[in-house]
């Protein structure tokens, strides 16, 4: 129980540091802070050691996952100047991808 607080309370903090340097007129370091791998330092804390290597590698597929999230916003953000549209079309992106990187893994 005691680690679910954990995350929540460290994951929030993070979340309202991005928001607060975003209003306060700071955004470029908002973005840095964004990408702090909370989760990952999470995830490495509280897995079993024997399976840490396989996470960081998979994490590896994760990064480049993001790099397209943010990309395909931007793009789909500025083609369309809708934050919603943005959202909506980067996480199908995203999606679209996994699914594909899945199925170029498993068709053997």
């Amino acid at each position: 129980m005691f680690e679910i607080i954990w995350k929540f309370i460290l994951g929030g903090a993070f979340v309202a540091g991005v928001a607060t340097l975003t209003e306060k007129g700071f955004p470029q370091y908002a973005g840095i802070i964004m990408t702090f791998p909370v989760i990952t330092l999470v995830s490495f804390m509280i897995v079993p050691e024997s399976q840490v290597i396989s996470l960081a590698k998979a994490g590896i597929i994760g990064l480049f996952a993001a790099g397209i999230f943010i990309g395909s916003y931007i793009l789909i953000y500025n083609l369309s100047n809708s934050k919603p549209l943005g959202i909506i079309g980067s996480v199908a992106v995203w999606f679209i991808m996994l699914l594909l990187y899945y199925w170029i893994l498993h068709r053997s």
